[in-house]
């Protein structure tokens, strides 16, 4: 297991990110409503010249029962199909959703995708005015069925794109196959929802010496850990105190418990795995032992991870005698290099956490107590500015006496819109 300070220092702000995340849905057509309306239409590809099997396994309208609309935030909504083939759900439009059409025994009859590659609609990065969203005809091929139309709402390409298809690639491996416990039926209509995710750190270059200007290093990965969110309706038995994780070889999971003190509620439950001595998860299927439930997951090639995770640049600003006056920053993909991206934060980013350590044998040593600093953040910590929106990227310090002298590191830890997790550490 990996114990580099930049990791056990960036644990507080990843933890204190999930402690405020929201957790658990609706499902099975008592979930909790939303502002947005979603509706569509399942439609039929006939065969009429292919071979007598072709035609029998072309999908019909009817084929199709339910639709169910799969929130990265951990929640979920469902309606029926009419006898036309449409549909609709009223949802929570502040993170993506992936659609899952079931047949009238609960299993999986396919999934959506857009023809960008997302198996998800990118509903964040709608105007926050749009309040509904007609996806139009369904056109099934296989278990995929893709929209008619374009969808000219979504104009996602370029960095923003790339980003988008990296960080929801584990939650597009969710939607293609809803059924974690295999026993052929969809969870959500059994009332749980099982969301793997990925938690990475980044070492993305450093400070140059004493000046508060960030310098090009070698954009690496510093490890991984891999977390499961389980959410369902009220009932049921108590979530276990501990997990176990597997995964495939060069995974370092070999039936290890999950690290620390998992997040637990009667309705919702989030574990994360070891850092184990390992850069990226491999491609594969990876387990997580529940109790007596044995979930299975698969985790899509990770191998370009570095190159299409944004990160988080700071530009620090100082006051005329040297102390901090406030922290900027942007995210993009490809580091400090000539060829870096800047991604737009509002359809990749939906929380972030910036934080700051310093040498506390310094004489000039001293805390922000104005800050959100928490008791269990250890003594190196001197400031934290606590969760902030997608749409902040400035920090003017709540002390404007901290000496960038005795600064240490800059931590800039966020969440994406699909569940994940991405520490950022610059060091001086």
């Amino acid at each position: 297991m990996r114990t580099l300070t930049v990791i056990v220092a960036s644990a507080f702000a990843v933890s204190s990110l999930l402690a405020c995340g929201g957790g658990g849905g609706g499902g099975g057509g008592g979930g909790d409503g939303g502002a947005f309306s979603l509706k569509g239409k399942v439609g039929t590809v006939q065969a009429p010249h292919g071979t007598v099997a072709a035609r029998a396994s072309a999908i019909a309208v009817g084929d199709v029962k339910t639709v169910l609309a799969l929130s990265t935030g951990n929640r979920w909504w469902s309606s029926p199909v009419a006898a036309d083939g449409t549909f609709s759900l009223e949802l929570d439009p502040s993170t993506p959703v992936g659609l899952v059409f079931v047949n009238s025994t609960d299993q999986l009859v396919g999934y959506l995708a857009l023809s960008n590659g997302l198996a998800s609609l990118p509903l964040q990065t709608l105007s926050p005015d749009t309040v509904s969203l007609d996806l139009g005809t369904l056109l099934p091929s296989a278990q995929v069925f893709t929209p008619e139309s374009g969808l000219a709402g979504f104009s996602l390409a370029g960095a923003d794109l790339t980003a988008l298809l990296n960080a929801g690639g584990i939650f597009a491996e969710t939607v293609k196959n809803p059924d974690a416990d295999g026993d052929g039926k969809v969870d959500i209509l059994q009332g749980v929802y099982y969301r793997p995710y990925v938690m990475y750190f980044v070492n993305p270059g450093s400070f140059s010496g004493e000046q508060a200007v960030v310098s090009p290093g070698t954009l690496t990965l510093n490890g991984y850990r891999l977390g499961v969110h389980a959410s369902r309706l009220i009932g049921g038995s108590p979530y276990p105190p501990s997990v176990t994780f597997t995964g495939p070889d060069g995974s370092g999971l070999d039936g290890e418990a999950n690290e620390g003190t998992p997040n637990i509620s009667t309705r919702d439950a989030d574990y994360q795995s070891i850092v184990p001595d390992v850069l990226v998860p491999p491609e594969g299927v990876y387990g997580v032992t529940l109790g007596t439930t044995e979930l299975s997951f698969q985790i899509p090639d990770q191998a370009d991870a570095i190159a299409q995770i944004a990160m988080a640049v700071p530009r620090v600003t100082l006051n005329q005698d040297g102390t901090i006056h406030q922290i900027d920053w942007s995210y993009q993909l490809g580091g400090l290099s000539d060829g870096a991206s800047t991604v737009d934060p509002a359809s990749l980013v939906d929380s972030m956490m910036l934080q700051i350590d310093a040498n506390p044998a310094d004489p000039a040593f001293r805390r922000c107590a104005a800050s959100n600093i928490r008791p269990s953040e250890g003594p190196t910590r001197i400031y934290d500015a606590g969760q902030v929106a997608a749409d902040v990227t400035t920090e003017v310090m709540d002390c404007q006496d901290l000496p960038w002298s005795i600064v240490t590191r800059i931590h800039m830890a966020y969440n994406d819109v699909y569940g994940n997790h991405v520490v950022v550490s610059w060091a001086k």
